[in-house]
């Protein structure tokens, strides 16, 4: 329930390609959330990728400290979205590209997981 396992996460170039061509978007500071409705190769309702671009952060410290948070706020709220495609019988691809030049802490980022993942839901209804 509360771990992210490597089938929870995205690392298809194809699938992660088509997500920035065809995907919807969707932000809320710091966060722009990428996501569209496809087939995946898991078993999982969900991956998603986590990416801080270099543009932003230029060290890579900074970058895998900004990753490290995110996936942490990620997987202990990710319960919300997950049983919800579960029941749905739908997959989604997702990326999660942080777009702040600051270093925002745990708590910060954590509160902003919680606000962007019912929003998704809400646009996926919404959309389909």
């Amino acid at each position: 329930m509360f771990s992210f396992k490597k089938e929870e996460r995205l690392s298809s170039k194809k699938t992660i390609d088509f997500l920035f061509k065809k995907g919807h978007y969707l932000t809320e500071y710091p966060f722009k959330l990428i996501w569209i409705e496809t087939k995946l190769s898991s078993k999982s309702p969900v991956q998603i990728c986590i990416s801080v671009p270099k543009k932003h952060q230029k060290s890579a410290v900074n970058r895998n400290l900004i990753k490290r948070r995110t996936k942490e706020a990620y997987r202990l709220n990710k319960a919300t979205i997950c049983d919800y495609f579960a029941k749905q019988n739908t997959q989604l691809a997702i990326m999660l590209i942080y777009q702040s030049n600051k270093i925002l802490d745990y708590n910060d980022i954590k509160n902003k997981i919680i606000v962007i993942l019912p929003r998704l839901i809400k646009e996926y209804e919404k959309n389909s």
